[in-house]
């Protein structure tokens, strides 16, 4: 069962006593759940969000970029018209991370998160992505690899108060389980502006056992073809990165073999 679901707000403008809106939208995952890595390993689903939400990624070679390993807190603004990479990595027990990114007036933030569970770690993390300003584009993208009977909880929260026009925000969670690991994410939208577009969504699952078998039918050992999933999976986000020396710093940090660019 792979429990793999978005959401999506456009809002144009309304009558005042609509203009403000809440969702809110909790995904789990039980220990028992079996999910399609080919389905958690495509980016479909980004593809289409992003496209309905009009992102477009521009390779900006003079993004700055930031990396942080293990931060129990995390607060930073992005000033207007700045353009800013947080890569955020979480392989150690931490009991709690909040982490608050505020995007000033036309500034563009991207947070990538990467969490790695063993044992029986416990991580809540609180994600606020803040909208402070005009015509900002947010987006917090998180994968999380866990084992043994770890839990992990994320609380997405997209706040887009008054005065933050043309907003574009966008939040996502996917998990993959092994052994009797948890997941749940409990993404939020907090709307008081118009027009804005925005969205969320969430992929929890285990790796299928056919997929296991077939890696392992063309050669490869247990270990080896759950390690190249790992590597595919952590990936997608890596591959996103401007800046190539933090590319490598991260796949170090998560003990990754570097994948040859095209």
């Amino acid at each position: 069962m792979l429990v793999d679901t978005a959401a999506i707000i456009s809002y144009k403008k309304m009558s005042s006593s609509r203009q403000r809106g809440t969702l809110r939208r909790s995904h789990r995952a039980a220990p028992t759940a079996v999910g399609d890595p080919c389905q958690l390993g495509s980016d479909r689903l980004f593809k289409e969000m992003t496209a309905a939400v009009s992102f477009v990624r521009e390779k900006n070679k003079n993004m700055e970029t930031i990396l942080y390993h293990n931060p129990p807190t995390l607060d930073y603004t992005a000033p207007a018209k700045s353009s800013v990479q947080l890569l955020v990595i979480i392989d150690e027990p931490i009991a709690t991370s909040t982490i608050r990114v505020s995007v000033g007036e036309h500034a563009r933030a991207e947070l990538f998160c990467w969490i790695r569970g063993r044992g029986t770690d416990t991580t809540t993390i609180t994600l606020d992505l803040i909208h402070a300003g005009s015509h900002s584009t947010g987006i917090a993208r998180v994968r999380a690899m866990l084992y043994d009977t770890s839990v992990n909880s994320v609380f997405g929260n997209v706040r887009i108060p008054k005065g933050a026009k043309e907003a574009e925000s966008y939040f996502e969670y996917r998990a993959i389980l092994f052994d009797k690991s948890r997941a749940t994410a409990t993404p939020a939208l907090e709307i008081e502006e118009h027009p804005l577009k925005a969205g969320h969504a969430a992929a929890i699952g285990r790796i299928d056992e056919e997929q296991l078998f077939y890696l392992q039918s063309r050669g490869l050992s247990s270990e080896e073809a759950s390690q190249l999933i790992t590597q595919g999976f952590f990936e997608q986000l890596i591959a996103q990165i401007t800046d190539g020396q933090k590319k490598e710093e991260v796949r170090n940090l998560l003990a990754l073999t570097s994948v040859s660019e095209a």
